[in-house]
């Protein structure tokens, strides 16, 4: 790894206020996270100020701002962490918020989804066969999916749609 300079890190960082965000000046990727000498600007920040990461933590943002380098917005974290930090903060929608239920028409169901090994009828037929005692293994062979979906089809939690 290349040995970092502090005053060529320090030189791409506009340094704002002690509480504002710091952006980074120079090259980003497409998430958009600056990068400097192929690592992430907060990783360096971070180090540069607080020294090494311990393996299995990440650097994560308390002011939500992918290009900031501001050590005084870093923390360290695990992944669950940052995903907790990110439900938190209302980054990540849930529930009643969450596009499956905001926008029920965009999600694929059924025969719409690629690669779907059933269809309508097929689904009734395995309802009606699992409600008529057929062993459920058998059912599955005979449709060629795998048990935990027939399970899944028979209490309904797929192919909810169909009646």
């Amino acid at each position: 790894m290349k040995r970092l300079v502090p005053d060529q890190f320090w030189a791409k960082v506009d340094k704002c206020g002690p509480d504002e965000c710091w952006p980074w000046l120079a090259s980003i990727d497409t998430r958009p996270y600056g990068q400097f000498m192929g690592r992430l600007s907060r990783r360096v920040a971070y180090e540069l100020t607080n020294g090494p990461i311990p393996s299995g933590l990440i650097v994560c943002h308390s002011c939500d701002n992918p290009s900031c380098c501001n050590p005084n917005h870093l923390w360290l974290g695990t992944y669950a962490d940052n995903s907790q930090d990110a439900v938190k903060k209302g980054r990540i929608a849930t529930g009643s918020r969450h596009g499956s239920q905001t926008h029920p028409e965009s999600q694929l169901r059924g025969t719409e989804v690629a690669g779907a090994k059933l269809n309508d009828d097929k689904v009734r037929a395995i309802r009606l066969a699992a409600s008529c005692g057929e062993r459920p293994i058998v059912i599955a062979r005979k449709y060629g999916i795998s048990y935990r979906n027939l399970r899944y089809i028979i209490l309904g939690r797929t192919w909810k749609h169909v009646a």
